[in-house]
């Protein structure tokens, strides 16, 4: 005969709560062999307050959590996703994981492969059909079955009676032997009159060492990782305070953060605010005077942030006379990754570093590429203006002062002067011109000025400087005397290779006229 344990719990905190063990078995009493735990929990006046107390507790330690919309959970046969929230406010272990349930008719069965050591598999225990409305009369009731790498853990008949509550554990195992993957598996096998399953999550413990990803992370209100202020204190695997303006951070890396603790019955409210990094706090209120203290209760769930490392601070505004704060577990919603026994949050985002390198890389090899194509297109360019303009050849660009030459112009008269040579003196309105051109006077004019003459070269006396030439008078312009100077030579030299242009200039030697 199948029986419940009941054991008292001696704490000044919790007095008159009950403990009670699933699936142990005692010798009772005669007077209480038909006691159960559906009469349990309606017995108010007896029990003001009533505690579940679970075999395996994942909440003693950081776990993960996986919701029942979690992809790496297989579902197989006819599940509909439900809305939890209509089951909110049934029983006293808090309400359903996020607001979602999934629903499995007979024959419908879910499996998840995990590598751990420990779990649990829970949902919402209730007799409602899908849509809300009771089982047909005379049905026949849910049956299911729970497994564990094809062994048997629990079914439907070691529960004495349906008590209507949401996280109710079906099924838990623990001494897994680490290492190697497990499977845990439920089945819906029988009911009728619309009854099914209501799936809300899987909790388990990790093996150390393992990684997983996807999952939310379970911060045990005892994790060391948790600041408390002085005046908290123990409470079971729970920590409290009563004292104004005691306060707890933590500090996390993920999207969001949910408070869960207990809420004593028959306390009044309170309120506490809370806020994430330095934004602006958010003023809760607790609600008291309730008829049974509140298990699993969410207190509150932050908005969504950008993922990344984040500090959640909460301060409690109450005193010894108002309901306390109780902190029972966080959980943090985003990936993980497991290393040892730390449970760690890591970001979604893709790491930074690889990034950068990645880019400054592709910018560099870019740069190189964009160098070379202008280095050969400078080289390119250059090659056809050298093919245009041809080999330069130094006749072109180097003058010939005392070459031989030939007068092609009109000669212009000019008028007779004193043959004493003397320096030349630029005239006061110079016509212009791109080189200076002097000439020697010539005793008679030349016959025929629109003919050609040979000139002979001009005669060197080697060891003495020649003797200055005289200017050229040009038509309109007059002889002034002028005091004499001594005479000084100018002599032409070769400057050398020009510049290239487009258009190369043509320099001519000086121009004399015949002796």
């Amino acid at each position: 005969m199948e029986c419940i344990v009941l054991l008292p719990v001696s704490s000044v905190q919790v007095a008159g709560t009950l403990v009670v063990h699933l699936g142990d078995a005692f010798s009772p009493s005669s007077t209480a062999s038909d006691i159960t735990l559906s009469s349990l929990l309606r017995s108010k006046s007896d029990l003001p307050s009533l505690y579940l107390d679970r075999k395996i507790d994942i909440s003693s330690k950081s776990g993960l959590d996986v919701h029942d919309t979690d992809s790496a959970i297989q579902y197989a046969g006819s599940w509909v996703e439900a809305d939890g929230r209509r089951f909110d406010g049934i029983g006293n272990f808090g309400p359903t994981h996020r607001g979602t349930l999934h629903f499995g008719a007979v024959g419908s069965s879910l499996s998840f492969t995990f590598n751990g050591t420990a779990g649990y598999l829970q949902g919402t225990n209730t007799e409602e059909t899908l849509d809300g409305s009771p089982p047909d009369s005379g049905s026949e009731r849910l049956e299911w079955e729970c497994l564990i790498d094809g062994k048997p853990l629990a079914s439907s008949t070691s529960m004495a009676a349906i008590v209507p509550e949401n996280n109710w554990r079906f099924c838990e195992w623990d001494d897994l032997p680490a290492g190697p993957l497990h499977t845990v598996i439920y089945n819906v096998t029988g009911g009728t009159g619309g009854r099914g399953f209501f799936f809300d999550r899987i909790d388990y413990s990790p093996t150390p060492g393992s990684t997983r990803s996807n999952h939310s992370v379970i911060i045990a209100a005892s994790d060391p990782r948790i600041t408390y202020s002085p005046s908290w204190r123990p409470l079971g695997l729970n920590k409290m305070t009563s004292v104004h303006e005691s306060t707890m951070s933590f500090d996390f890396v993920g999207t969001s953060i949910a408070f869960y603790g207990q809420a004593l019955a028959s306390q009044n409210k309170t309120d506490i605010n809370y806020r994430i990094d330095s934004q602006m706090p958010i003023n809760l209120d607790l609600p008291g005077n309730l008829n049974l203290t509140q298990n699993n209760q969410l207190y509150f769930e932050t908005p969504t942030h950008t993922t990344g490392k984040h500090t959640l601070t909460v301060t409690y505004f109450g005193n010894p006379g108002v309901l306390p704060l109780i902190l029972s577990s966080l959980i943090v919603h985003n990936e993980v990754e497991i290393n040892g026994n730390v449970v760690t949050v890591s970001s979604t985002k893709t790491p930074l570093g690889p990034i950068l390198g990645g880019v400054f890389g592709l910018a560099v090899f870019l740069s190189v590429i964009a160098i070379t194509v202008w280095c050969m297109l400078c080289r390119h360019r250059y090659r056809p203006r050298r093919r245009r303009s041809g080999r330069v050849r130094s006749a072109d660009v180097l003058a010939r002062p005392f070459a031989d030459f030939s007068l092609s112009s009109p000669q212009l008269p000019y008028q007779s002067y004193s043959s004493t040579p003397y320096a030349s003196r630029p005239a006061l309105n110079p016509a212009p011109s791109t080189s200076i051109q002097t000439f020697s006077p010539s005793p008679t004019p030349l016959r025929n000025p629109h003919r050609t003459k040979e000139l002979p070269p001009l005669p060197r006396r080697s060891g003495s400087v020649p003797y200055p030439p005289q200017p050229c008078v040009m038509k309109g312009q007059s002889i002034i005397p002028g005091p004499q100077y001594p005479p000084r030579s100018i002599r032409h030299q070769d400057s050398g290779l020009r510049l290239l242009t487009d258009v190369l200039p043509i320099e001519h030697p000086p121009e004399y006229t015949p002796t």
